[in-house]
């Protein structure tokens, strides 16, 4: 009898350590389409206004990850800490020392970098697994982050770099697509510090997650020259005034995001992507900032909203890289005004879905109305803001 309660024992000791990290987090009992991995979470503070957040960075060698170190010290706060305060971690040196060239013959790192509103905003990696679609095909990966938002926060921007070590099974390639939370992440890639083109599927509007992702062709360059040109000759309009001050010589990619439905229904309306971070929409050869203010427009399409026979744009977005948005919002082409129709505060994934159908828009599956000034939709029990 003791015997076997010594075994006992034992196998619960071993068990035991199994569950261990000495990271800041870990996933050991991953579903078998899921994988293990550990984690470590930098404050590292810093970054630029004009940087699209989340993105990621695929490290495959202590080289790289000395060169990412170089071409970033700079822009973010990249040193060694000597005091780690309760607001503050370890440095992102520091956490650099694990990953020596026998780190690597095994593995290799993905950076994720975040930035968020608060301080006070922590963060821990819960999932990261294989996307795939409908056919079984791999699309790329999914990795959940959750945000733990303490009920007092501080009012002070904070950016992070997130250390993700997957354990097991493939590996995240730098060519790989990466969703984040839900969102397609940036990617810095082959030039190690410098954003190269961010590749997301546009075949498909919904997973089986409930996620949407973007429904136009990210490759698309269609009248991209011709924008260009006329950005530069004519600015744009925003808050009813004409700009001329964007800096067009710090251009690098355009993308016509604007979708096969709208393109097949009208040449009149298009969607222009700059630098994966700013947009702009041209309606009959005038165009008109048309940023979500560090998100991305999920899906695009047309509706006569208010019944004046002139469909106007409608735009399921993500905005904030702090506290995240979701939201629906339509751009008038009478008065070319822009309505914000609903939106909501998310943490993890979005609070409702959306589709546009046989001229309508669904939220939650339920059909949105207009009618006397405002919007209505039973999904939400009670009138729209």
């Amino acid at each position: 009898m003791k015997r076997v309660i010594v075994l006992v024992l034992a196998f619960a000791y071993v068990i035991g350590l199994c569950a261990c990290n000495s990271n800041n987090s870990s996933n050991h009992g991953a579903a078998p389409e899921a994988y293990a991995f550990d984690a470590q979470y930098i404050r590292t503070n810093g970054g630029s206004e004009n940087t699209r957040y989340p993105y990621h960075v695929v490290i495959n060698s202590r080289e790289e990850l000395d060169a990412y170190y170089e071409t970033n010290k700079e822009s973010f706060d990249l040193e060694r800490k000597e005091k780690v305060y309760s607001d503050t971690t370890i440095g992102f040196l520091d956490a650099c020392d694990k990953y020596d060239d026998s780190y690597f013959e095994r593995q290799n790192l993905v950076l994720i970098v975040l930035e968020e509103g608060s301080g006070s905003v922590r963060h821990e990696i819960t999932d990261v697994r294989n996307r795939w679609d409908e056919n079984g095909a791999s699309l790329g990966w999914n990795i959940t982050i959750n945000r733990i938002v303490p009920d007092v926060a501080t009012d002070d921007m904070a950016q992070w770099h997130l250390f993700l070590e997957v354990q097991m099974g493939d590996v995240i390639k730098s060519d790989d697509d990466v969703w984040i939370n839900g969102s397609p992440s940036g990617i810095i890639g082959t030039q190690i510090g410098a954003p190269t083109e961010t590749n997301n599927p546009s075949q498909y509007t919904q997973t089986e997650a409930g996620y949407f992702i973007p429904d136009y062709d990210t490759t698309n360059n269609l009248h991209c020259d011709d924008f260009l040109k006329k950005l530069k000759s004519d600015g744009y309009i925003r808050g009813g005034e004409k700009d001329y001050n964007y800096n067009t010589d710090n251009i690098t990619r355009i993308v016509n995001i604007t979708p096969k439905s709208i393109s097949d229904e009208t040449s009149d309306v298009e969607v222009f992507c700059v630098n994966d971070i700013h947009c702009f929409l041209v309606v009959n050869h005038t165009i008109y900032r048309y940023d979500t203010f560090g998100g991305y427009h999920h899906q695009l399409c047309l509706w006569d909203y208010d019944g004046n026979s002139m469909k106007d744009l409608v735009s399921y977005n993500t905005s904030g890289s702090g506290l995240s948005y979701m939201s629906v919002d339509i751009f008038d082409l009478t008065s070319f005004e822009g309505i914000q129709v609903i939106t909501r505060m998310t943490l993890d994934e979005p609070e409702f879905s959306f589709e546009c159908k046989n001229g309508m828009i669904y939220i939650d599956g339920e059909e949105l109305t207009y009618s006397d000034g405002s919007f209505h939709c039973n999904s939400f029990n009670k009138d729209a803001q």
